[in-house]
C-alpha cells in the first residue's frame, strides 16, 4: 500500500497551518518539504537540511556581530528615555536585593522587561518592540555574575539568561 494514499486509495491531504506570526496560511507539500500558500515560509525535510558548518567564515561572523551591535546602538539612542528609566529602577531593585540577600543578589533581563511594562504609557509590543532592552546591561556599571537563570517570561520558553550586578 502506498503511504501517500489513505485507506480508500485517495491521496492524503495535509492540513497544516503556517507557524509565522500573523500569517496562518495553509502549508502544502512541495518537493523536499512544505511551503506556505500565503507567505514565503518554507521548511525542508530534515534529511535535506545541510549540517551546520563546523568552521564558519570568520569574516561573515564578524560582520554579523558588528551589524547586531550597530542595530542595538541605534535602538538604544532612539529609546534612551526608556533605557534610562529602566536602568534607574534596576539599580534600585539590585540594591534592595543586595540588602536582603547579600552577595548573591542579581538582576536579569526579565526584571528589565517587567520594569518597562510597569511604566505608564508604554505602547504594547506590537507597536514598540522590546529589542532595545538588549542594551540595558551594555554599560560599564553592570558586571555579569557568571550565573545564568531560566527566564520567567512565557514567550522565552525558560531560556537561560545572564545575571548582572552593579560594579560598585
Amino acid at each position: 500500500m502506498d503511504s501517500n494514499l489513505d485507506l480508500f486509495g485517495a491521496p492524503k491531504t495535509l492540513l497544516l497551518v503556517c507557524p509565522m506570526k500573523r500569517c496562518h496560511g495553509a502549508l502544502r507539500p512541495v518537493p523536499g518539504g512544505v511551503a506556505c500558500d500565503s507567505c514565503e515560509y518554507r521548511k525542508a525535510d530534515k534529511a535535506e537540511i545541510p549540517p551546520p558548518s563546523v568552521n564558519p567564515d570568520p569574516s561573515r561572523v564578524r560582520w554579523e556581530e558588528l551589524a547586531k551591535k550597530e542595530v542595538l546602538a541605534r535602538l538604544a539612542k532612539l529609546r534612551a528615555e526608556y533605557l534610562d528609566r529602566v536602568r534607574t529602577e534596576l539599580r534600585a531593585l539590585y540594591r534592595a536585593r543586595a540588602e536582603q540577600g547579600g552577595s548573591d543578589a542579581y538582576v536579569c533581563s526579565d526584571d528589565a522587561r517587567e520594569i518597562l511594562e510597569s511604566f505608564d504609557g508604554v505602547p504594547p509590543t506590537d507597536v514598540l518592540s522590546r529589542t532595545f532592552l538588549g542594551s540595558t546591561f551594555k554599560t560599564k556599571e553592570w558586571v555579569s555574575t557568571g550565573q545564568m537563570v531560566k527566564s520567567r517570561t512565557p514567550g522565552n520558553h525558560a531560556r537561560l539568561q545572564f545575571c548582572w550586578r552593579l560594579s560598585e
